[in-house]
Parts: structure tokens; sequence; C-alpha cells
């Protein structure tokens, strides 16, 4: 199997080769160009997919940011016999539960403003504004 790596600390896009290495519990990297360093192995338990379209499924692994691996669907269809967590959402997504929680204290602190602050900012202004400006506004 072959894969095109990004490990998320350069820009760099590693051409490699996937091994699965059931008893360590591990997915291998292999550089294919002749003198690269081979990439740290992934933890079979915590690689995640991250999308999957028509011809490629793009996979990254709990605990390094930024890190994907592009892989083909056959290869994907292989690591999924191998990663009991693969269609488990990686943490750092947003949950239905924490969009809601953010738009009811976005909810909150709107009326706040306008039911509580902005009434007490008008009294405060309404006590030093001077009377000739108040018969103005009259």
């Amino acid at each position: 199997m072959r894969g095109r790596l990004n490990d998320g600390l350069t820009s760099t896009v590693h051409e490699v080769h996937l091994t699965v290495d059931p008893d360590a519990g591990l997915l291998r990297f292999e550089p294919v160009r002749e003198g690269a360093s081979a990439p740290e192995p992934w933890p079979l338990r915590l690689i995640r997919l991250i999308e999957r379209t028509k011809t490629v499924a793009r996979l990254t692994v709990e605990g390094r940011d930024g890190t994907r691996l592009a892989v083909d669907l056959a290869a994907r269809e292989f690591l999924a016999l191998h990663c009991p967590d693969l269609g488990r959402r990686a943490r750092g997504y947003w949950s239905g539960g924490r969009v809601a929680l953010w738009s009811v204290l976005s909810l909150g602190g709107l009326c706040l403003t306008l039911f509580v602050l902005l009434p007490l900012f008008a009294h405060q202004v309404a006590r030093i504004l001077p009377a000739s400006i108040e018969r103005g506004l009259t």
C-alpha cells in the first residue's frame, strides 16, 4: 500500500509505503524516496478517518495536530480491518453538544447586553446629560 503523508511540521508531502504491524499495534511508514528518513509510526488504535471521497481517504492520528495521510479507498478498507476506531471522530471536533452550549451562551450574552447593560448605560448617560442638550432632544 502507498500513501501521501503530511507530517504537520513541514509543508513537504512524503510518498510512503504503508506496513501494518498488528503485533506491535502500529502503522509503519517506509519512504519511497531513497535517503529519506522514515516518519514515526502511528498507533493503530489512534488512527481516525477525516474525510472520504470517491477516490481518496484522508486519515489522521490523535495527538499529532496537522498530521495527515492520504490513501486510496482499497488501502482505507484494509486499514479499517486493523484500526478499531477508524470511524470515530478525533478529539477536538465540534460536537452537537458543544455547538448548542456556545449558542446558548452567546444568546445569553446578547440578552444581558440588550436588557441589562444597555439600559444601565443609558441611565448613567441621562444623569450626566446637561439640561440644554436634554431640551434639544425633546
